[in-house]
C-alpha cells in the first residue's frame, strides 16, 4: 500500500493530475489554431507602408525629371507637350527656380532634352504604377478598418492568382504581395495591376471616401 501511494500519489493526487491532463489536452487542441493561423492585422500596414515609401521616391524622381524637361524646353523657347492622362493624377510641387540650374540638368541629362523627356516618361509610368497599386491595397481593405480580414486577404491574393495558406506567417503574405508590386514596376505593367483591381471590383470592392483621402494625401 505504501508503495502504491508513493507511485500513484493516492486518490487526491490522481484527481489533480486528471484535471491537469484535461486542461493540457484542451490547450494542445486550441494551440495550433492560435499559433499557426495567419495573423492578418499587420499585413495592411506593412503593405501600404512599403508601397508608400516607393511612391515618395518616385515623386522625387518625377519632379526632378519634369523640371529639367521644362528647363530644356525653355532653352529652346518651346512649350513642353502636355503629359498623357494617367490613371491617377499627381500634382508636382511648383518649381522654386533653383534646382533647374544649367549645371544640374545638364549633369543629370548630358544628352539634353531627349534624355530628360525619356526620364520624365519613365518616372511618370513608375509613379502611376505605384499610386495605382497603393489604391489597390486601399480598396482591398473593404471596411476601412486598416487591416485585412482573412476573407479580404484571400480576395487580394486571389486577384494576383496567389494562394492563401493560413499556416503561413503574416510576413509571407506581405512578401508575396510586395513581390507582385516589384514585378509590376520592373515590367512597367500597369495593366497587371488594373486587372487585379478589376477582380476586386467584380467581387464588390470599391474605392471609398476614406481611400480617396488617403490616396490624395499620398499623391499631393
Amino acid at each position: 500500500m505504501r508503495l502504491f501511494a508513493t507511485m500513484h500519489g493516492g486518490p487526491h493526487a490522481m484527481t489533480r493530475r486528471g484535471w491537469v491532463i484535461v486542461i493540457s489536452l484542451c490547450w494542445m487542441m486550441a494551440t495550433p489554431a492560435f499559433t499557426f493561423a495567419t495573423d492578418t492585422s499587420d499585413i495592411f500596414s506593412a503593405l501600404t507602408r512599403y508601397v508608400a515609401r516607393q511612391v515618395e521616391m518616385d515623386k522625387v524622381v518625377f519632379v526632378g525629371a519634369q523640371r529639367c524637361t521644362e528647363w530644356f524646353y525653355k532653352q529652346l523657347k518651346q512649350k513642353p507637350p502636355r503629359s498623357q492622362t494617367q490613371t491617377i493624377a499627381f500634382t508636382p510641387v511648383a518649381s522654386d527656380g533653383q534646382s533647374d540650374s544649367t549645371s544640374e540638368c545638364r549633369t543629370r541629362y548630358p544628352d539634353g532634352l531627349e534624355s530628360a523627356r525619356q526620364a520624365f516618361s519613365q518616372a511618370q509610368s513608375a509613379l502611376s504604377i505605384s499610386l495605382t497599386f497603393y489604391e489597390l491595397a486601399l480598396v482591398g481593405d473593404r471596411d476601412d478598418n486598416h487591416r485585412y480580414s482573412e476573407d479580404e486577404l484571400k480576395d487580394l491574393l486571389d486577384s494576383f492568382k496567389l494562394p492563401f495558406q493560413d499556416i503561413l506567417p503574416a510576413m509571407a503574405h506581405v512578401d508575396a504581395l510586395t513581390a507582385q508590386f516589384d514585378l509590376a514596376r520592373k515590367g512597367n505593367t500597369l495593366e497587371a495591376v488594373m486587372m487585379s483591381m478589376g477582380v476586386l471590383y467584380d467581387k464588390g470592392y470599391r474605392l471609398t471616401n476614406g481611400d480617396r483621402i488617403a490616396l490624395t494625401t499620398l499623391s499631393g
